[in-house]
């Protein structure tokens, strides 16, 4: 898979160009702007900067970028991405089956995490957790360092009741608004911090804390060094990396998944344009909705209590859960969100064609733990009828499926996968015709 909403590094001396797909039989599938850095509104610029589009024409089929192939700079990643892009590109211009493991389970488009942070006072709590309550979510409470503490044991424990709690911890602080590469404190340092706060949380609230928030967007080796020590599996970064999806960090072959910043919060919303009118900052929340449903990714929804969890702003929460339920996304915990991913990506797949009338499709689990509720689609570019499902080996318990795309996309639901297991599904259809 190509993670959804990946950056790729584009150099400008071939003149790359961005246009606008008018034309109902292309599709638009990626976009030149920056929301971070160029001014207008998102959804229309989106519209105006198609990156890559593709599409048919009676018979054929075509895809466009708008950029040379050996234009592509930066780190590994982009070359491998790039790859990637390329061998599906040419898959589909040629018919060939594609598969992939999808991002998201349940049939979900996308997903978002409510990440409500008390920095300084817990005053909004009721208000919240009335909207908590209504919304039937379960949020992952930020707390920071300074507030955990035995004086705020009610409230802590009161939160921990409807979702799960992390602690905001400051690793290291920059000499800079921009600073992300000095260094930070010490291992030691760090892992004590992390396991005062964990421990006590785990006190209080009597459950299991998996993950942390590092303030200012600041970690470093010692950082997951220090996680993994803890027994963490995770961190959320305020820090934007170009990434709509989680990424997977390690230390010494363990993993702890990377969560971070792909939209944004109330702090810009509030703090720094100063909407004040609720109608203009769930507007500006709704952008960044329909760029991450656009993209496939991961949007986090970040409400401080000194801005959005205030009584003049709190109730356009209610609206944007409300938009995220309408629009498809799986609405979780960070904790969630860590498990699935970690076992998103610990399965490979792959597909051949084995006759006009035939498909293999390798489903393994690379992993050392069992992965369950696994959906893998099949595009297989004709439209297909009477889908006879096999196994290589007699007795293989057989995934359930579903048809999709008006029948060429078959979408298969794994139960279970133990660790280093391989299956090979055999599907036998009838061709109606390509498509």
């Amino acid at each position: 898979n190509i993670p959804a909403g990946y950056s790729l590094r584009v150099a400008t001396w071939d003149r790359p160009i961005a246009a606008e797909v008018l034309e109902p039989r292309s599709i638009q599938v990626s976009y030149w702007y920056n929301y971070k850095y160029e001014e207008g509104l998102v959804r229309e610029e989106i519209k105006k900067s198609a990156g890559i589009v593709y599409g048919e024409y009676g018979k054929g089929r075509f895809i466009w970028m708008g950029f040379e192939i050996n234009s592509i700079i930066g780190s590994i990643d982009n070359h491998v991405y790039l790859e990637r892009l390329l061998g599906n590109s040419l898959n589909w211009l040629c018919r060939n089956p594609i598969a992939y493991v999808r991002d998201w389970p349940n049939d979900f488009n996308a997903a978002a995490i409510f990440l409500p942070y008390f920095g300084t006072d817990f005053s909004s709590t009721y208000a919240l957790l009335d909207i908590v309550k209504k919304k039937k979510i379960s949020p992952t409470f930020v707390i920071d360092q300074d507030q955990i503490r035995n004086d705020n044991k009610h409230q802590l424990k009161l939160l921990s009741q409807y979702g799960e709690i992390i602690p905001a911890i400051a690793f290291g602080f920059p000499f800079t608004l921009y600073d992300t590469t000095r260094n930070l404190f010490d291992y030691q340092t760090q892992f004590q911090s992390i396991t005062r706060c964990k421990s006590l949380i785990e006190e209080i609230a009597a459950k299991k804390v998996t993950g942390v928030l590092p303030m200012f967007g600041l970690y470093d080796k010692s950082t997951l060094k220090a996680l993994t020590s803890a027994d963490c599996n995770y961190l959320i970064s305020d820090s934007i990396n170009g990434n709509s999806l989680p990424k997977t960090l390690s230390w010494k072959n363990q993993r702890i998944i990377g969560m971070y910043k792909s939209s944004r919060d109330d702090n810009d919303i509030i703090g720094n344009f100063g909407l004040t009118d609720s109608v203009y900052q769930f507007y500006t929340y709704q952008e960044d909705i329909d760029r991450l449903l656009f993209e496939g990714g991961l949007y986090m929804l970040k409400s401080i209590s000194s801005y959005q969890l205030q009584p003049q702003n709190i109730n356009v929460i209610n609206n944007v859960i409300d938009d995220l339920r309408k629009k498809n996304y799986w609405i979780a915990t960070a904790s969630e969100i860590s498990s699935w991913f970690n076992t998103k990506t610990q399965i490979e797949v792959g597909v051949k064609r084995m006759g006009s009338r035939r498909v293999r499709l390798t489903v393994s689990n690379s992993g050392e733990s069992i992965a369950e509720k696994i959906e893998v689609d099949a595009d297989l570019s004709e439209i297909i009828n009477n889908i006879l499902l096999s196994t290589e080996i007699i007795g293989t318990k057989l995934p359930k499926f579903k048809k999709l795309n008006g029948g060429s996309l078959i979408r298969l639901t794994i139960d279970e996968l133990k660790p280093h297991e391989s299956r090979i599904y055999y599907i036998d259809y009838d061709n109606t015709k390509n498509i």
